[in-house]
């Protein structure tokens, strides 16, 4: 017994009246005992015997508990520093193994194909076989392959060979406490499976068989039947796990993703999507076709074959007006010759992107055709009459000298007189034409130009 601590002292005064209360505490040396306490009823005597036989029990049970987990500590302490604690291994299913009893296949599915065989002795690589996208033999931007969990490692991978994950596996997190374990006595030689007594350290006439675990002598196998919990070290055959105590997530990164659970008690496939939009431009990096073909030699890249046919400098013309940066995609370029026709340079007069010429034209007068107007300026003549010079009878033209008509006897004589020159003028022609200008076009068709700067 120990003395008990200060701290009950309020509550339980050392003298109270003239009685003084012991030192020690309540007794906790007996033995373990669950077989039953009396139940208290209402007519028990108030006696401070009884409640302490109680007590005494209780805390002596706590007691030989906190014993048999310190024994237990220190027995895993030394079972996990024993080099051949597992030498012949492990049967049964345990909680976490180097390897697994049965190797998986893991599979690709979805846009990608590829298969491979793991038990989780290494890393696994899969060569994806196939994909259901354009065909290139690099990745664009190399990505980084990490592994979580209670494993660590990572690579980068750009698709250009196959990689491989150092991994190191974290023992912190899987190792816990297990319980000492002691087999019958047996010879070595002994194929028979012997039970597994669980034994106090301090005396081993205190043994308890344990419900499922056997251990054989001949093959040095502890088997159990159920066993929960981990076990430190490593089990040195796949037949000793059959799945993960967790079941890890397998992931895909980079220009495919996709993942599936896994923990080792069946195959399974990871249904992959691949990126197209991260992986469309690295197709140019391709360099043999499905036939083997170098590509270089045998095909023309959509950028070689805009370089080839518009070079830097070429036009362009289209009846639509989209950019052909857009239509290509490839090349910069300026839209011209808006409202103008084009002319082929003659390295003299007419020199490449010199501009000239007019849609409508006045002539001016050296334009003109030369030509004249026939008209006659000259206005001099005269006028002929004629008279006589008495009032009888009518004269005529030529007529001379005549008698009277008229029985008077006189005699009449005709005369021919001339006017002056005196009928000289001019004449004015006036103007034709309204001077305005003409259409200098010859018959065209409107269509878009546009010329590669860059």
């Amino acid at each position: 017994m120990a003395k008990y601590k200060d701290k009950w002292k309020t509550t339980f005064p050392a003298i109270i009246g003239n009685q003084t209360r012991p030192e020690d505490g309540v007794d906790n040396t007996q033995e373990y005992n669950t077989d039953g306490l009396p139940q208290y009823m209402a007519n028990d005597p108030v006696r401070y015997d009884l409640q302490n036989a109680i007590i005494s029990q209780l805390v002596s049970n706590d007691e030989r508990l906190n014993e048999k987990i310190k024994r237990t500590s220190d027995d895993l302490a030394a079972h996990n520093k024993d080099p051949k604690a597992h030498a012949t291994g492990i049967s049964g299913n345990a909680a976490t193994a180097t390897k697994l009893q049965t190797p998986r296949t893991l599979a690709l599915t979805g846009k990608a194909a590829g298969s491979t065989t793991f038990d989780g002795s290494a890393n696994a690589n899969i060569n994806v076989t196939s994909v259901n996208a354009d065909t290139a033999s690099k990745l664009s931007t190399a990505r980084k392959i990490n592994i979580t969990g209670n494993a660590t490692g990572s690579t980068t991978f750009d698709g250009t060979s196959d990689v491989n994950i150092n991994t190191t596996v974290n023992e912190s997190k899987h190792a816990t406490a297990a319980d000492t374990l002691k087999s019958s006595p047996a010879t070595e030689t002994s194929t028979i499976a012997r039970p597994v007594w669980l034994s106090d350290e301090n005396d081993n006439t205190k043994q308890v068989v344990s419900p499922n675990l056997t251990y054989t002598c001949s093959t040095k196998t502890l088997t159990a039947a159920n066993f929960a919990g981990h076990l430190a070290g490593n089990a040195d055959s796949a037949t000793m796990a059959t799945k993960l105590a967790t079941a890890r997530t397998i992931s895909l990164t980079g220009n495919a993703t996709g993942a599936a659970a896994f923990d080792g008690s069946g195959n399974i496939s990871i249904s992959t999507t691949v990126n197209d939009s991260k992986h469309a431009a690295a197709a140019d990096m391709a360099t043999n076709d499905s036939n083997g073909d170098k590509i270089d030699d045998t095909y023309l890249k959509k950028t070689t074959v805009i370089d080839v046919i518009y070079p830097i400098g070429s036009i362009y013309m289209s009846m639509s007006a989209t950019n052909p940066a857009d239509l290509f995609g490839v090349g910069t370029w300026k839209r011209i010759s808006q409202g103008r026709m084009l002319l082929g340079a003659d390295d003299s007069t007419y020199k490449a992107g010199a501009t000239g010429g007019e849609a409508t034209h006045t002539l001016t007068a050296n334009e003109m055709p030369a030509h004249s107007h026939g008209i006659s300026t000259s206005g001099d003549h005269n006028h002929k009459f004629y008279g006589s010079d008495n009032n009888n009878g009518n004269t005529s033209e030529g007529a001379g000298m005549g008698m009277d008509t008229g029985g008077n006897g006189y005699m009449s004589r005709n005369m021919i007189y001339h006017t002056a020159n005196a009928g000289a003028h001019t004449h004015t022609i006036s103007n034709s034409g309204g001077g305005a200008a003409h259409n200098n076009m010859p018959p065209y068709l409107v269509c878009y130009i546009w010329q590669r700067t860059a």
